[in-house]
């Protein structure tokens, strides 16, 4: 079973768990994201802001998003091995301000700048390195670009990657979107640097957009936060 398949069953689980809950009782938690570091090193954080990193001997890898601000980072050495890394933010987001049942038409944007670049020590006919950045709902993606190199070379990825969707005033949406790095078992000296900041666009006048982890469409002096200083803060 896939990583988005294997999440796609926790929540779908969750969501039938909510239907089942009765009116007046606790409602579920806020879903967990997901960050990979280094292959094998897993993590699901429950919190709005997470930043962490592990050594190698390649220097360290890193990642971290934040759910207020809808930013992420990931930062994979350029001359590690073969590895799958990513970070993989999920959160449930709702409407306010305008009357309960009112259908909203929005799109959900994914700002994607980052690059993969290989060392050249990998000398083997099948070596390559991927960087990809995908969103979606937690049902599928709905938008997905990447890009590779292979032996040698450098591949830039800046883009946007947007998902249009519907959201109805009183029932939260749920919204996936992911920033990864993956190198083949075969693989070494492959790694990159990526960013990405989720927004959106077509809101109609009055309408504020709202998520669980306590993201919102209304400028606060939280969202002009940078991204250092966050690191800063919750290191």
């Amino acid at each position: 079973m896939s990583r988005y398949n294997a999440s796609l069953a926790i929540l779908v689980a969750a969501v039938l768990a909510l239907a089942a809950i009765p009116a007046g009782a606790q409602v579920i938690p806020c879903p967990n994201s997901d960050i990979r570091l280094d292959g094998p090193f897993l993590a699901q954080y429950p919190s709005a802001v997470v930043d962490t990193s592990t050594g190698s001997l390649f220097g360290p890898f890193h990642a971290g998003y934040n759910l207020v601000t809808g930013t992420m980072v990931l930062e994979k050495p350029i001359g590690s091995g073969a590895d799958d890394s990513y970070v993989f933010p999920r959160d449930r987001y709702s409407i306010e301000g305008l009357p309960p049942g009112t259908v909203v038409p929005l799109t959900a944007n994914l700002d994607v700048n980052g690059f993969v670049e290989s060392t050249g020590e990998c000398t083997a006919p099948g070596c390559s390195g991927t960087f990809g950045a995908r969103i979606g709902d937690p049902f599928a993606w709905y938008a997905e670009q990447s890009v590779s190199v292979g032996q040698t070379g450098r591949s830039d990825l800046v883009t946007q990657l947007q998902f249009p969707l519907s959201i109805t005033v009183g029932e939260p949406a749920a919204i996936a979107y992911e920033i990864y790095y993956f190198v083949p078992s075969d693989g070494i000296g492959h790694g990159g640097v990526a960013h990405a900041t989720l927004s959106f666009s077509g809101l109609p006048a009055g309408a504020t957009l709202v998520s669980c982890n306590g993201y919102s469409s209304q400028p606060t002096p939280t969202r002009a936060t940078s991204w250092g200083r966050l690191k800063t803060i919750y290191r």
